[in-house]
């Protein structure tokens, strides 16, 4: 199976938008077997290209509260909080952990 995480990211340093990104995400896609940065590189991926796909942010979600938050460098922390925030995708388990920042 392609790591199609890499060609996201390499799409987004190249300013290139293009619509077949989502051709790397699909019902084969088994997220078990990626590392976690590659997680994390997905979900900012898709928030970076403002091309979320909710069925495998869930999956991703879910798989990174599975895995625990032990499993997971600071930046790659960083990078699902974030781009779970700009995708608006704060209801899932991954996010409920955090708290809401107070009122400005």
């Amino acid at each position: 199976m392609p790591r199609c995480v890499h060609v996201t990211v390499v799409i987004k340093r190249l300013g290139e938008h293009r619509s077949d990104v989502h051709g790397c995400w699909g019902p084969q896609t088994h997220i078990a077997t990626w590392q976690e940065q590659e997680i994390s590189n997905a979900v900012w991926a898709m928030a970076t290209l403002s091309r979320p796909d909710e069925g495998l942010l869930e999956t991703m979600a879910r798989d990174a509260m599975r895995r625990g938050m032990s499993a997971f460098v600071p930046q790659a922390i960083s990078n699902l909080v974030w781009g779970f925030a700009v995708l608006e995708y704060n209801n899932n388990p991954f996010m409920l952990v955090f708290p809401s920042p107070p009122p400005l």
